[in-house]
């Protein structure tokens, strides 16, 4: 009888951490080109993400990996992410290094008729101008193809 204890301990680990195992889904899977680029001042870009049968996103994370212009002034410049129209994480680009890579966490409460709905803005600077020029080709941040959504698989 004593054996089977560290059988039954054995067989109990290995389904727990199977089943705490996720899946990672490429931008590029959900319709969106590999890498996705937001020109201009005040760039940005909504994302949605739909739910088919069978996956859960409930304790999902979306995971980004965005280059921002090497021009930017990264002191005064600043980016925020919502999901589902609530602002999830705001930040001046100083603080987030040269590659800005950041997982927000997605909680089923996001869950918009079937999609989960994320939304990058920025608010970008060359200098500490006071009238900019909305058309800036230098002012950009590249969403990479490093960048995915994974869930939880249960």
């Amino acid at each position: 009888m004593k054996n089977l204890t560290p059988l039954f301990y054995l067989t109990w680990l290995l389904f727990v951490s199977g089943s705490l195992m996720a899946e990672q889904t490429q931008f590029s899977k959900f319709g969106y080109p590999e890498n996705s680029i937001l020109y201009g001042p005040k760039a940005g870009n909504t994302f949605f993400f739909k739910q088919v049968e069978g996956q859960d996103f409930q304790d999902g994370k979306i995971h980004l990996e965005i280059i921002a212009s090497q021009v930017i002034n990264k002191e005064i410049s600043t980016i925020t992410f919502l999901i589902g129209d609530h602002p999830i994480y705001s930040s001046f680009l100083k603080d987030l290094g040269d590659t800005i890579k950041i997982d927000l966490p997605v909680i089923q409460e996001q869950l918009q008729s079937g999609f989960i709905k994320l939304e990058i803005r920025s608010n970008l600077f060359l200098n500490h101008e006071v009238c900019r020029n909305i058309d800036e080709p230098a002012l950009w941040l590249k969403v990479t193809e490093r960048s995915f959504f994974e869930e939880s698989i249960a």
